[in-house]
């Protein structure tokens, strides 16, 4: 699908013109509002919605139904419409199949069957009926020509994929979950929900947004990684294991022990290789059985910084390391590089000092000269060895590239410690005072 920077999120999904099918003007306007704070992410490949931009007030709902629906104002009960049209319940057959893990204690009978034998601590909230599946709400939907025409031309969403994370700390109490549905919209694109435990009652319903269906893995997960930065909260709150048939997305969603999110930047790495590659190291990680894809992804990253091969990509580092792509392979190859790189550096320090033979007497000189009175303090000692180390640098790397002492004005500007500074020296004035060769 490709896309044009003119067209808008609404017309995108085929809701520009269905807004005017509603014939209630403040069930419209909050439709609008709706429409007009989506935003087209991932250069067109998602659309953001504001989880809580149909948020409602639940605070009554734990206590009693009736007088949670008898306080509703007038625009939380548009809010409450607005997310029976553009919402579905949760597909028990797509999040509970056979081989699944189950954890949910209790879901809403509005949302999905509940499933039998639930496993988890969670404390769900039974049965939280909202919009046009409340009396009140479907007899408001249906006296509405309009309003029932949209609820009839609205895509039917049938779930694609849908995804579940749970994390149980280490106390009672200490757990949180978190559920992610990806549903058909449209031929193109794909409807995201979530519901969870950040809010009262627990399993609310909320709309994060929508993805385009081709390469639909990746663009679910570009589009909770620009949410979390957009939002912050509630495209992501959960700390533990994900569940899910789309591998690489069960992988991401994982948050490593010592993480404080998902691991953002590994996953561009892995979106930066080709099909061909992505599918190579997925596959290596489904045999191995490890589950540590990503982690493995940054062990390798911080090995490279440190042999001073960051700048070099995932996908250049397979290269480097020859043969069929796997991450094991660079694994393997690393020592290697360490043991290159360390010979590399000591033939480089042995060249380096039959240059400066010649000099090094007087560049001592020189840089005693330079370095300044001796230290009265702790401070002007820590203050001296700083600048005499700058001086000695710039010395040296000056001889080892025009194989002679440096002349004339230069200005050495501050250390590495800012409040340190070397300023100008005339090295032609400390020829004249110490000697040249």
């Amino acid at each position: 699908m490709t896309f044009d920077a003119d067209v808008t999120a609404p017309r995108l999904l085929g809701l520009e013109e269905a807004v005017q099918a509603i014939g209630d003007l403040e069930l419209r306007n909050e439709f609008e509002r709706f429409l007009d704070q989506l935003e087209i992410g991932a250069e067109g490949k998602v659309i953001l919605s504001d989880p809580y931009a149909l948020d409602v007030d639940t605070n009554l709902a734990k206590r009693s139904l009736d007088e949670w629906f008898a306080n509703l104002t007038p625009a939380d009960e548009r809010k409450l419409m607005m997310m029976s049209l553009l919402t579905q319940p949760f597909d028990v057959s797509t999040l509970w199949p056979a081989d699944r893990r189950r954890f949910i204690d209790s879901f809403p009978a509005t949302l999905c069957v509940v499933p039998p034998d639930p496993l988890s601590v969670s404390e769900g909230l039974d049965m939280i009926p909202f919009g046009v599946r409340t009396p009140k709400g479907r007899r408001a939907a249906l006296a509405d020509p309009g309003l029932a025409r949209l609820m009839r031309v609205l895509p039917r969403k049938a779930p694609i994929e849908t995804l579940s994370g749970e994390f149980i700390g280490d106390a009672p109490g200490m757990y949180g979950y978190q559920m992610w549905e990806v549903a058909q919209w449209s031929e193109d694109w794909a409807v995201i929900y979530t519901v969870g435990d950040d809010s009262e009652p627990e399993l609310f319903p909320r709309i994060l947004g929508f993805c385009c269906r081709d390469d639909l893995e990746h663009n679910f997960i570009s589009l909770i990684a620009e949410g979390c930065k957009r939002f912050d909260m509630g495209f992501y709150y959960t700390f533990g294991t994900v569940y899910s048939a789309w591998e690489l997305a069960r992988q991401l969603l994982h948050v490593a022990d010592g993480l404080e999110e998902p691991d953002w930047e590994s996953f561009e790495e892995l979106r930066a290789l080709d099909d061909d590659l992505q599918a190579a190291l997925l596959r290596e990680e489904a045999r191995h059985g490890r589950g540590e894809l990503l982690e493995r992804i940054r062990s390798i990253r911080a090995s490279a910084e440190e042999l001073g091969l960051g700048a070099l990509s995932l996908a250049e580092l397979l290269h480097k390391a020859g043969g069929s792509p796997a991450l094991a392979r660079v694994e393997r190859k690393l020592p290697e590089w360490e043991h290159e790189i360390d010979e590399e550096l000591e033939q480089l320090e042995a060249r380096r000092q039959v240059v400066l033979l010649p000099y090094k007497e007087l560049i001592h000189e020189w840089v005693d000269a330079l370095s300044g009175p001796p230290a009265t303090s702790y401070a002007t000692g820590i203050a001296r060895t700083i600048r005499r180390g700058r001086i000695a640098d710039y010395i040296q790397n000056y001889v080892l590239e025009n194989g002679a002492m440096p002349t004339g004005r230069h200005d050495l500007g501050r250390t590495t410690n800012p409040s340190v500074r070397v300023g100008v020296i005339d090295f032609d004035e400390v020829a004249s005072k110490h000697g040249t060769k």
